[in-house]
């Protein structure tokens, strides 16, 4: 059987030393390489953590470096320099990292669960430290790397580091003191008349922009939606412009978009994630000069129109990646730059 193993010349103990990890660092390939076979040069990732490494009490408080992608580790102890005075190299050391930070994710969720009334609870980083001897801080890298295992938590809904502790926010289902407290299921019926009473009350204290802006923002209604529910009336929907209104109702596609008179000049395609838009003017443009394959967006249905806060109209169409929305763009901008190009006629 072969291994690797670090021998020490006449060793006079094998005692070990006490340590606590202040701070995980992850090392490219070629930096713990050069940490690992020539560990008293300087190392920048050793000079960067000088503080997270001294001795107290007999204890050797240290930088655990990681090779990224790999599974060993390095414990070092510069005691103020910027090379490791003391340092051991731990085989396995990411999975005994990772052992560690599922047993403190364990503890967490059970913790919380157990104690928690509103489904919500913070284990201060004091505690772990007091019951794991885990030091945690949102900067220390071990901070993140839990993050990812309370992230993979079918009991988690969310979870954060904050300056004192995990902040975790549990899924309702899973928290047994909570189940006795749950309301009940409201109909559908009846969720819909609440949603009415909100909306008329909302009217009498909000300006028609303002509770337009609520409902399409907060509450995700299309225009087509909200005239129909007569939430605001014609006299302000038509305010959106009679074209804009009149793509919503008719459910027309990107190309039929481009050949209609009466849309804002300021118009903008957006798709149906919201992360991603270009001038609609721009896009015709683009198609009438034809050299450009436009893919799926002349095929894109109209889902919705917004009204931006800053005045502008927002054209909502579906089935457009934002990868396909960011060509385009692209090509916009490279055809503003270079002038009009001659092309057939869209």
């Amino acid at each position: 059987m072969k291994f690797k193993a670090n021998f020490l010349y006449k060793p006079s103990n094998f005692q070990m030393d006490d340590c606590q990890i202040e701070k995980a660092v992850e090392l490219s390939p070629e930096e713990f390489g050069k940490l690992k076979i020539i560990p008293l040069e300087d190392q920048p990732c050793v000079a960067e953590n000088k503080r997270f490494m001294f001795s107290d009490g007999g204890v050797m408080h240290c930088l655990l470096a990681l090779e990224r992608g790999g599974h060993d580790g390095v414990l070092v102890m510069s005691a103020g320099y910027g090379y490791p005075r003391y340092a051991a190299y731990i085989p396995g050391m990411r999975d005994i990292v990772s052992a560690e930070l599922d047993r403190a994710a364990e503890y967490i969720v059970r913790k919380g669960l157990e104690q928690t009334g509103s489904g919500n609870w913070v284990v201060g980083y004091e505690e772990l430290q007091e019951t794991l001897g885990l030091t945690l801080r949102p900067d220390n890298g071990l901070g993140e790397m839990l993050l990812e295992k309370m992230a993979n938590r079918k009991e988690v809904a969310d979870v954060a580091l904050t300056y004192d502790g995990v902040d975790t926010t549990y899924c309702l289902a899973y928290c047994k003191s909570l189940e006795e407290k749950l309301p009940l299921e409201l109909s559908a019926e009846r969720k819909a008349f609440l949603f009415d009473c909100g909306v008329a009350a909302l009217r009498d204290l909000c300006k028609p922009d303002k509770l337009y802006t609520l409902l399409h923002d907060s509450f995700g209604m299309t225009l087509a939606e909200i005239g129909e529910c007569d939430y605001l009336g014609d006299h302000y929907l038509q305010s959106i412009s009679d074209a804009a209104r009149r793509v919503m109702y008719d459910q027309v596609d990107v190309r039929e978009l481009f050949q209609m008179d009466g849309l804002p000049d300021d118009t903008y395609l957006m798709n149906d994630q919201r992360n991603c838009r270009f001038a609609l003017d721009g896009a015709r443009r683009l198609a009438e000069r034809g050299d450009v394959d436009l893919g799926a967006l002349l095929e894109a249905r109209v889902i919705d129109v917004r009204k931006a806060p800053n005045g502008t109209t927002n054209v909502v169409v579906s089935g457009v990646t934002a990868e396909e929305m960011s060509h385009l763009i692209h090509e916009i901008e490279a055809m503003d730059r270079t002038g009009p190009a001659m092309g057939p006629t869209f």
